[in-house]
C-alpha cells in the first residue's frame, strides 16, 4: 500500500470519531441563537438581575475577564434578557452551560437555577470547578432575565470557554450525552489496547516497545477522563478540581514521554541520546511539579515550556522521515500515525493556551492511530487466510492428479524436509554452522585425528570490542556487521574446513590435516583480511573493526583427552590475545602473539 492509502485510511477514521462531536455543534442555539449575544457585564458585582443598573460593556459569549477588564482573577456578572416563543412556555428546555474557568451561578429572574463551583469575591471566598452541565428548565413567562454570577481566582485564564446552548430537552440532551458517550467509548478502547499491550509485553519476556506503547495508551486514556469534556464528573465519586487539574498535567506531560521514549525504542540508531534523555528528563520533571504545586503554576509553567513538545515534533517527523528512506520497518504507518497524534496534541495544547477554540483532538488522534494498527493486523490476517485458502486448493487439485503427479509432491516434499533439516543445522543471521552442528563436528574430528594419528586445528575468532559497535551502532547494524565479516572470511577460506558460529561474536574453524605453520598462515590472513576491509568502529579508539584468534593444533603426540579440553585450549590463546592488545593471533600460551 502506498502513503496516500493510509492517510485515507485514517482521515476515514477520524472524520468517523468526530461525527458525533459535528452532530453536536450543528445544533447550537437551534431556536434561540442569539443567546450568546449583547450581554451586559458588571465587573465585581454579584447581581441576581439587572435591576435598572447601567452596564460596565456589553459583551458576546465566549469571553474572558482577560478581555473585559485585563484581570484574570477577578468577579462580576454578566445579565442577558431573553424571549422565549409562546410554544416554548411551560415546555421542557434544556440549557447547556459550558464548563468556565472558575465558578459560576446562574439566575432566571432571580431564581437560582444551579451553581458550580463556589462563587465568591476573594481566592479565600472563591472554589474553583470545571464542570459543564446540561439543565433542564422550563420557564412559565416569555421574557426571561439570565444572571451569570463568576468569579475566576489562581487560574491562568478566566471566564467563558464556549456560549451557552437553549433547545428542547431531546435534541440538546441527545448530543450532550452522545459526545460523552463517545468519549467514553473511545477512551475505553484506547485503555484495552493499553492493557493487552502491556500484557503481551510482559508475556514476551519484557518487550521493551509494547511495555512503552501499553503505558502510553493507559496514559491517554487516564488523561481523557480529566481534560474536556471533564467525564470524571460522571465517576460514582467525586475528585476535587485540584486533583483533576493535577492529573491531566500530569498525564499529559507523561504520555508525551512516553511517546518520546517510543519513538528511541523504535529507531535507536538515528536518534540522538542527549536529545531523548534531555527530553525525558524535562518531562519527568514536569510531571512531578505538577503533583507538588499548584495549579496557577504549573499551568503557566507548562505552557511557557511547550515550545520544547514542539520542537521535539519537528525531531521526530524528521527522524521518521529518515527511518523511512531507510526502508525501516514500520516507518510507513508509524510515519502517519505520529503525524496524526502530533497534530492532535498541539491542537489540545493551542486550545488550552487560548489560541484557539476546538475540541479535544488527541484522545480521537490516537483511537484513529489504534485503528491504523488494528487494520494492518487484519490486513495481515487476511493475506494469510487467502495463502491457506490458496494452499487448500492446491492439496484438492493434488489429490485428483495420477500417482505420477502424487510422487511428484511426496518428493518435493521430501526435498522440503531435507531443506528444513539442513537450516537445523545452520545459524540463522550468518548462514554458516551453528553451535549444535559445532559441537557434533569436532567430536566427530577430534576421535578421528585421535584414531588416525593424524593432524587436527581449531582456531577460536572474537570480534574486538563488539558490544562497544553494539552500544555506538545499535543491534541491527551490529548483526549486519557479524554477516559482513562471515562473508569476508568464508569467501577466503580452504574448502576442506569447518566454518561455525560459536556464540555471539566468536566463531570457530575446525581445520584437519592442517600443520602448525598452515594454521598460523591462515589465522593471520584471516585477521589481516578483517583489518585491511576497514568496517568503521567509531565506538572504540582504533576507529576500525578488528579481530583476535586463539590457535590450538592437535598431533600424535598430544595428550589431550577430549574435545572439550581441546577447544579450553583453543578459547585461552584467544584470550591471550585480547589481553594483548586484540587484533592478534595467539598459538602458544608461553610465547608471544603475532600483531601487525
Amino acid at each position: 500500500m502506498k502513503i496516500l492509502d493510509y492517510l485515507f485510511i485514517i482521515t476515514l477514521c477520524i472524520f468517523a470519531l468526530l461525527l458525533p462531536m459535528q452532530t453536536h455543534a450543528a445544533t447550537k442555539g437551534i431556536d434561540y441563537e442569539s443567546i450568546n449575544t449583547d450581554w451586559q457585564f458588571y465587573d465585581q458585582q454579584l447581581l441576581t438581575e439587572a435591576g435598572g443598573r447601567l452596564a460596565d460593556t456589553i459583551v458576546d459569549l465566549p469571553v474572558e475577564f482577560e478581555e473585559i477588564t485585563g484581570e484574570v482573577s477577578t468577579y462580576g456578572t454578566f445579565v442577558k434578557e431573553i424571549t422565549i416563543s409562546k410554544q416554548d412556555v411551560g415546555k421542557n428546555l434544556a440549557l447547556e452551560i459550558p464548563y468556565i474557568y472558575g465558578a459560576m451561578k446562574i439566575y432566571a429572574n432571580g431564581q437560582l437555577l444551579t451553581e458550580v463551583g463556589t462563587v465568591g469575591t476573594s481566592a479565600n471566598e472563591h472554589d474553583t470547578d470545571l464542570k459543564p452541565l446540561l439543565l433542564p428548565v422550563t420557564f412559565n413567562e416569555h421574557q426571561i432575565t439570565l444572571a451569570v454570577q463568576l468569579s475566576s481566582f489562581q487560574h491562568i485564564r478566566g471566564g467563558f470557554s464556549e456560549g451557552f446552548k437553549l433547545g428542547e430537552w431531546d435534541e440538546l440532551s441527545k448530543a450532550y450525552y452522545l459526545e460523552r458517550m463517545v468519549v467514553s467509548f473511545v477512551t475505553g478502547v484506547v485503555l484495552v489496547v493499553g492493557v493487552l499491550s502491556f500484557v503481551i509485553g510482559l508475556l514476551a519476556k519484557g518487550q521493551q516497545l509494547l511495555l512503552t506503547f501499553g503505558f502510553f495508551c493507559t496514559g491517554v486514556a487516564i488523561r481523557s477522563v480529566f481534560s474536556v469534556p471533564f467525564i470524571y464528573h460522571d465517576l460514582p465519586f467525586d475528585i476535587s478540581y485540584i486533583w483533576a487539574t493535577k492529573m491531566e498535567y500530569m498525564t499529559t506531560n507523561l504520555v508525551f514521554l512516553l511517546y518520546v521514549w517510543f519513538i528511541y525504542l523504535l529507531f535507536k540508531e538515528l536518534v540522538s541520546k542527549v536529545i531523548i534523555y534531555g527530553s525525558v528528563s524535562i518531562l519527568a520533571t514536569l510531571a512531578i511539579i505538577s503533583l507538588v504545586t499548584e495549579p496557577v503554576f504549573f499551568q503557566t509553567l507548562f505552557f511557557r515550556t511547550s515550545f520544547l513538545m514542539l520542537a521535539f515534533v519537528v525531531y521526530s517527523v524528521g527522524i521518521i522521515i529518515l527511518a523511512l528512506k531507510h526502508n525501516l520497518e514500520l516507518a510507513k504507518p508509524l510515519f502517519l500515525g505520529v503525524i496524526f497524534v502530533f497534530i492532535g496534541l498541539i491542537i489540545d495544547l493551542l486550545s488550552g493556551m487560548g489560541y484557539m477554540t476546538a475540541p479535544p483532538m488527541s484522545l480521537y488522534t490516537i483511537a484513529g492511530n489504534v485503528l491504523l494498527i488494528l487494520f494492518f493486523i487484519g490486513y495481515r490476517h487476511a493475506k494469510q487466510l487467502i495463502l491457506v485458502k490458496k494452499l487448500n486448493e492446491e492439496l484438492l487439485e493434488m489429490n485428483k492428479t495420477l500417482e505420477d503427479k502424487v510422487q511428484q509432491r511426496t518428493q518435493q516434499l521430501t526435498e522440503s524436509n531435507k531443506r528444513l533439516s539442513e537450516l537445523a543445522l545452520i545459524d540463522g543471521l550468518t548462514g554458516i554452522h551453528n553451535r549444535h552442528t559445532f559441537n557434533e563436528l569436532l567430536n566427530q574430528y577430534f576421535y578421528k585425528a585421535k584414531k588416525t594419528y593424524s593432524q587436527l586445528g581449531l582456531l577460536l575468532i572474537d570480534v574486538d570490542e563488539f558490544k562497544k559497535y553494539n552500544d555506538y551502532y545499535g543491534h541491527v547494524l551490529g548483526d549486519e556487521l557479524l554477516k559482513n565479516i562471515v562473508q569476508l572470511i568464508q569467501t577466503n577460506l580452504p574448502q576442506n574446513v569447518k566454518f561455525a558460529r560459536y556464540g555471539g561474536e566468536e566463531f570457530a574453524i575446525i581445520l584437519p590435516n592442517y600443520s602448525k605453520e598452515s594454521l598460523w598462515q591462515i589465522a593471520e590472513e584471516i585477521r589481516l583480511l578483517v583489518k585491511e576491509a576497514q568496517f568503521k568502529h567509531l565506538g572504540r579508539k582504533e576507529g576500525i573493526v578488528t579481530i583476535s584468534i586463539g590457535g590450538v593444533e592437535l598431533t600424535a603426540e598430544d595428550n589431550v583427552e577430549n574435545e572439550l579440553i581441546f577447544i579450553e585450549i583453543a578459547d585461552q590463546r584467544l584470550y591471550i590475545s585480547k589481553h594483548n592488545g586484540r587484533d592478534c593471533v595467539t598459538f602458544d600460551s608461553s610465547s608471544t602473539s603475532l600483531k601487525a
